[in-house]
């Protein structure tokens, strides 16, 4: 889903002044007519004259850097990039995830160091399951702590029971994503969730393997270290694995996104309040799915994408009741979009989400995004 905004709000009055001196040139003074195409070509061209006026080296670092600093809407000044440059050369030999990683702490406001940087790398790169997983340390724990284990996986009776939302929100909480947060709390002994249990079982010498316990408590750190909010703008954005089971014992994880914006209006107005939930997991049976809910106040848009053509004549056939039941919920319903996918062309990973934290227009900002589930 590719969407175009308005020139970024973030960028300083020094560089704004600086790059309107270098786009008076441009084919399009108006650059929030320009295409998402057009705008590509024409930034690629005026990097050179960018590094130009900020004094910098004309360098391929200098230019991938500039042009992550355009894309993700952030400060565009010589102190920046030069800053930017010194804590890459600590990541030479995976500055690509680095620059990646960068971007994301500094557009989030998020703490900022080498450690960060490096624990986002690992998980960019190494893009974890935390259902392969949980399933590894189940198969090779005694039966008390594997039953215990099971407790944290969320699992239909019956091929026909559905999740309820309440279900689902249980699960999630017990994951114990702010395990560490609430250490020092009255309620953090009787807090049950998977990251204490899985420092339970390192503290108390445990028969699992410590490895597979580190792995996915280093999941779990770093779904968190994912999450954020900002306080200016009233988003929070939360990623999120989720570990599931079906009757027919496959274990799966499913990648949960969730972005929320709440703006106060005046008081004689509503507020605006924006929410959107986006779904992507895969089964053996039904392929990828990848579903998107947009909710605008009531209004709703739905995305579901398939890569399996049966799945999707499947949802064709059940959507008139999906449709009916929100309606009944109160939401006016603006659009319904079904499409097959190929699933080479599906990023199953979380880059893109990772570094769109703004992603549906909240701000009207300049952003050309491909939001990938």
């Amino acid at each position: 889903m590719k969407l175009f905004n308005n020139w970024p709000s973030k960028t300083n009055p020094e560089s704004i002044n600086k790059i309107e001196e270098i786009l008076k040139k441009s084919p399009s003074k108006n650059i929030s007519e320009a295409n998402s195409d057009h705008l590509q070509q024409m930034t690629s061209k005026k990097v050179d004259n960018i590094l130009t006026e900020l004094g910098l080296l004309h360098n391929e670092a200098n230019e991938r850097i500039i042009k992550a600093l355009l894309k993700y809407q952030l400060s565009l000044n010589k102190e920046e990039i030069i800053n930017i440059k010194q804590l890459l050369n600590n990541h030479q030999t995976d500055s690509t995830e680095a620059l990646k990683a960068i971007i994301f702490f500094k557009k989030t406001n998020l703490k900022l160091n080498h450690s960060s940087i490096k624990l986002l790398i690992d998980f960019l790169t190494k893009k974890p399951e935390i259902a392969a997983d949980l399933k590894e340390l189940i198969k090779s724990s005694p039966d008390k702590i594997a039953n215990k284990l099971t407790e944290f996986i969320l699992q239909p009776n019956q091929e026909d029971r559905y999740f309820t939302a309440e279900e689902i929100k249980k699960q999630i909480m017990k994951l114990g994503l702010n395990f560490e947060n609430n250490l020092l709390t009255k309620e953090a002994k009787q807090l049950n969730s998977l990251k204490r249990f899985l420092f339970d079982l390192k503290n108390n010498n445990s028969q699992t393997a410590n490895k597979i316990i580190d792995n996915v408590i280093y999941n779990l750190t770093n779904q968190k270290l994912i999450m954020h909010q900002n306080e200016r703008s009233g988003t929070n954005f939360l990623y999120l694995q989720l570990p599931l089971q079906f009757p027919n014992q496959e274990f799966i994880t499913a990648h949960l996104n969730i972005f929320h914006q709440q703006k106060k209006s005046k008081p004689e107005e509503r507020d605006n309040n924006r929410f959107c939930l986006a779904l992507n997991l895969e089964t053996k049976k039904l392929g990828l799915i990848n579903i998107k809910l947009d909710f605008y106040n009531e209004q709703l848009n739905i995305y579901i994408n398939t890569s399996s053509d049966k799945t999707l004549k499947l949802i064709k056939s059940q959507i008139q009741n999906l449709k009916t039941a929100l309606t009944s919920l109160g939401y006016d319903i603006k659009n319904v979009t079904l499409a097959a996918i190929d699933t080479e062309d599906i990023q199953k990973d979380i880059e893109s989400e990772v570094l769109q934290t703004n992603p549906f227009n909240f701000d009207n900002q300049l952003h050309n995004i491909n939001f990938t589930i």
